[in-house]
C-alpha cells in the first residue's frame, strides 16, 4: 500500500543526479503508480536539507500533517529515521533528473510490488506549512508517514 511502502529513486531522464545535493530541496508529489491523486485526494511534499527532512502529508480531506527527522545518503541510497527514533518503512534508492527537476521514487513492498512515485521541484505552499498539523511517526492517532 501506498502508505506503507518503503521508496527508492530512479529516472530515465540522461542528466540524472545522484549524492546528497542531489536531493536537497523542495519537492512535491506529482503521480504514484495506479493511484489517481486528485481522486484519492492525496498531496505530499517533503523537504531535504542537508541532513533533516520535513514531510508534509495530506491523505484524505482535512490537513495536512508535518513529520520531520534526519536523513544520509550513501551513493544513491537513502535512509531516514523520524524524530521520534522511527525509522522509514524502508531505504530508498535515487536518481534526480530533468535538469534538477525531477525525481522518481520506486518503492518495493515485502511482498515485491512494486510502486513509483514521482515529485517535481516546488515550493512548499506557506499556507501548507503554517497549518500543518506537527506530528511524530508515533503519536497516537496520527496517519501512517508516506515514507
Amino acid at each position: 500500500m501506498l502508505l506503507a511502502a518503503s521508496l527508492h529513486f530512479a529516472s530515465c531522464s540522461k542528466d540524472t543526479q545522484s549524492g546528497p545535493t542531489a536531493v536537497t530541496g523542495e519537492w512535491h508529489l506529482t503521480s504514484v503508480t495506479g493511484l489517481d491523486l486528485a481522486t484519492a485526494d492525496v498531496d505530499v511534499y517533503v523537504v531535504f536539507g542537508d541532513d533533516t527532512f520535513e514531510l508534509y502529508q495530506k491523505l484524505g480531506k482535512g490537513r495536512h500533517y508535518r513529520f520531520s527527522g534526519t536523513y544520509t545518503v550513501s551513493g544513491t541510497s537513502l535512509d531516514g529515521v523520524y524524530s521520534d527514533g522511527t525509522p522509514w518503512g524502508g531505504s530508498y534508492t535515487f536518481s534526480v533528473g530533468e535538469n534538477g527537476n525531477m525525481l522518481t521514487m520506486v518503492s518495493v513492498n515485502a511482498a515485491g510490488y512494486e510502486e513509483t512515485c514521482t515529485y517535481a521541484r516546488e515550493t512548499v505552499p506557506d499556507e501548507v506549512k503554517s497549518e500543518a498539523v506537527v506530528l511524530k511517526s508515533s503519536a497516537s492517532g496520527a496517519p501512517v508517514p508516506f515514507l
